[in-house]
């Protein structure tokens, strides 16, 4: 079932996410969360595997654009669907994690969206009063 904390966000000939989220750990793992969502809706993925995942960025809107660019770029290339997030490190310019997942199964995983490219448009990451937000939008 998927955290109610994302929220879908329909943009004109693409999609986005919009998270609420109580870390900044929780906010990126909830972020890739979603956008596998919408990549394979309801699909059923088991963590058969896991990679180790290292991203730098300039700030952290950059680094959150660059894990999500990462995660995408395993799927697109290695058709490597993710489930599980396990981020052991994040600071505002680095982060270090373990993402575990499987490798697609057309039997079993229905795909819906094909994401081109995570995108600085409208992107936001902050920190609020009770947690932390953010915002993407993914060109599809």
């Amino acid at each position: 079932m998927l955290d109610q904390r994302i929220e879908f966000l329909e943009h004109t000939g693409d999609t986005g996410l919009r998270v609420q989220a109580d870390s900044l750990e929780e906010l990126f793992s909830l972020s890739a969360q979603g956008m596998f969502y919408l990549i394979c809706p309801k699909c059923a993925i088991d963590t058969r595997h896991h990679k180790e995942i290292c991203v730098n960025g300039n700030d952290l809107e950059e680094l959150y654009v660059n894990w999500l660019s990462e995660l995408n770029y395993f799927f697109s290339t290695k058709e490597m669907l993710f489930c599980r997030f396990s981020i052991h490190q994040i600071s505002s310019t680095a982060l270090h994690a373990v993402a575990g997942g499987e490798a697609l199964n057309v039997q079993k995983h229905f795909l819906h969206t094909e994401i081109k490219a995570v995108t600085f448009h409208k992107l936001y990451v902050r920190e609020k009063e009770n947690g932390w937000e953010a915002q993407v939008i993914f060109d599809i």
